[in-house]
């Protein structure tokens, strides 16, 4: 069930990514060829205007096939030429192009409102909340932390080791009590339901580098049950925050990369995703909103990169188009984005694989 949510939820926020680029380019005059809701084979299309509709037998995601996205070297009649992505301006081509993120953005903020107005727990800066509880949201699986107990939605209420006790808890803290502490076991009092546990839990390294943890991601809660009105500038204010986040974090880890201070256990695939979304799940339906808004975002952080197959490197293109005052030859752009699909991919398998070996 869990890998079905997932499928869902990233099939979900592609097609909206899609019809982003789809509704711009037939607003502003371009020929649609095909509007796709899954991947194909096709099991069933139909035509309408100008614009194949078809669906798909892979059902997550879809696909949009513009005319003159990827123009070929040859001559166009007049006719053709009006309706040819190409042969738009520049501003119209980045519009058409700029619009999958644009409604990734959009559709995260309108997830945003829906969590907020139906009783969210959310972080606590995301709403103006000062006051809120620590809890659990992930918990790694074999860590220290899964085999003591711990579960998602849980409400850290203290940390005892032999020397001290951590009662004023908040991420920070909590973090740093776990990698300072000398005894072998610390002991945890959480609250799950209306009910209180107590475990003991063994930090160990390896799990985050350089210092002891117990494998779990913690965030301070509070309870948000906002009306319309008030959630609307809330869930924008949500959406602004988690872009800039997604952003910082998109460019720490590319710029370590580049220094050889980051690697890729501090990111996570789509393995790792599937078990983030199962501890969204556990938390109830409003959680699944939450994260569906955050990798919405991420998806289109991502797709703002100027890197050649993604969003961004094809406005990068149209750019330099732009500047130099004619087209780059379709061959070199079909090339660039070939090779960076294929890099894309390697990253990918790359994730994936930390992925896997995290959970082993």
């Amino acid at each position: 069930m869990t890998i079905l949510i997932f499928l869902l939820i990233i099939g979900s926020l592609v097609l909206v990514h899609e019809f982003g680029h789809f509704i711009t380019a037939k607003k502003s005059g371009i020929r649609v060829e095909e509007f796709g809701i899954g991947f194909p084979p096709r099991i069933v299309g139909l035509k309408y205007g100008e614009t194949l509709y078809s669906i798909n037998l892979i059902p997550f995601g879809g696909f949009v096939r513009i005319f003159g996205e990827d123009p070929e070297e040859k001559e166009l009649s007049s006719e053709e030429k009006k309706v040819s992505f190409a042969h738009k301006s520049a501003l119209i081509q980045g519009l058409v192009i700029a619009a999958g993120v644009f409604f990734n953005f959009i559709f995260a903020w309108i997830l945003l409102v829906a969590a907020l107005m139906s009783g969210l727990q959310v972080p606590t800066d995301f709403a103006g909340v000062t006051e809120g509880k620590l809890v659990v949201t992930s918990v790694l699986a074999k860590s220290p932390a899964d085999i003591a107990g711990l579960a998602s939605g849980d409400v850290l209420l203290s940390l005892e080791d032999e020397g001290s006790t951590s009662q004023e808890l908040t991420p920070e803290t909590v973090s740093s009590f776990i990698a300072g502490s000398q005894s072998k076991d610390i002991r945890v009092l959480y609250q799950r339901g209306n009910e209180n546990f107590t475990t003991t839990i063994a930090p160990k390294e390896g799990i985050i580098v350089g210092r002891r943890a117990i494998g779990i991601s913690m965030d301070m809660l509070a309870d948000a049950h906002l009306s319309f009105f008030e959630a609307v500038p809330a869930g924008l204010s949500a959406t602004v925050i988690l872009t800039q986040r997604s952003a910082q974090a998109l460019f720490a880890f590319f710029g370590g990369l580049l220094i050889g201070s980051s690697n890729f256990s501090q990111v996570t695939g789509p393995v790792g995703l599937v078990g983030v979304v199962g501890d969204a799940s556990r938390l109830g339906f409003v959680h699944l909103l939450f994260l569906a808004a955050g990798i919405s975002i991420q998806l289109a952080v991502v797709n703002v990169i100027p890197f050649p197959a993604l969003d961004g490197g094809r406005l990068l293109f149209l750019f330099i188009e732009t500047i130099k005052g004619s087209p780059i030859r379709p061959s070199f752009v079909r090339a660039a984005h070939g090779v960076g699909f294929i890099l894309l991919l390697a990253l990918m398998f790359a994730v994936t694989w930390s992925d896997i070996v995290r959970l082993i």
